[in-house]
C-alpha cells in the first residue's frame, strides 16, 4: 500500500519526534560541561533525555521517533533508551533537520507532529498533550523558551518558511 492508499485511521497518527545526540562525554551539553565538568554534564543531558522520552511515552496512541546525531550514534541511543525507532538527522542546520524529521513523519502517516530536544526539564506529558489538542485548532503549535527561541514546535502539515532563514541559537530564533 502506498502512502496515498493510507487509510485515514493510520493518518491521524499522532508522532512526536525527540531530537537527541548520542550520549557521548565531551559531546553534549559542552556549555553546561564548562562549569560542571564533562561526567556531570553527561549525566544531566541523559537525565533530561530520559524524561523527555519517558514523557512522550507516557501519552497513548503517540509514535515516538528519535532523529540522532552523529550518524554512527544508534547503538549508544539504543543502550541509553532502550528500543525505540531511531532515524539518523539529516545535514544542514537545526532548520533543515527539523524541516526533514517532519516531512519523515507526515509522510510516515503522521497526522499530527511535535518536535521537542533532550534539554527541557519543565517538558511532561501533560504539557504535550496540551500541545496535541491546541493542534486541533491550529495550524502550528509553538511553546515559547525564556532565552528568545522555543521547546516544542508542532504542526499538521509541512511549512518550509518556519524552519528557513531562522537565526538558531539566539535570542531571535522564535
Amino acid at each position: 500500500m502506498n502512502r496515498v492508499d493510507t487509510p485515514p485511521e493510520i493518518r491521524a497518527i499522532r508522532t512526536i519526534v525527540v531530537f537527541a545526540r548520542a550520549p557521548r562525554e565531551g559531546e553534549v551539553k559542552t556549555r553546561l560541561a564548562a562549569g560542571v565538568g564533562e561526567p556531570a554534564a553527561l549525566a544531566i543531558y541523559r537525565w533530561l533525555g530520559a524524561r523527555t522520552l519517558s514523557a512522550a511515552r507516557a501519552l497513548h496512541n503517540v509514535r515516538v521517533v528519535i532523529h540522532f546525531t552523529p550518524s554512527d550514534g544508534a547503538a549508544d541511543l539504543r543502550a541509553w533508551l532502550g528500543d525505540t525507532t531511531l532515524h539518523p538527522q539529516c545535514t544542514g542546520d537545526l532548520g533543515a533537520r527539523m524541516h526533514h524529521a517532519v516531512a519523515d513523519a507526515l509522510a510516515g502517516g503522521a497526522g499530527e507532529v511535535l518536535v521537542v530536544g533532550t534539554d527541557c526539564p519543565g517538558l511532561d506529558a501533560r504539557l504535550l498533550d496540551r500541545a496535541f489538542g491546541a493542534l486541533r485548532d491550529a495550524d502550528v503549535v509553538i511553546g515559547p523558551a525564556t532565552d528568545g527561541g522555543y521547546y516544542l514546535i508542532g504542526l499538521r502539515a509541512l511549512a518550509p518558511a518556519l524552519f528557513a532563514a531562522i537565526p538558531w541559537s539566539s535570542a531571535d530564533t522564535l
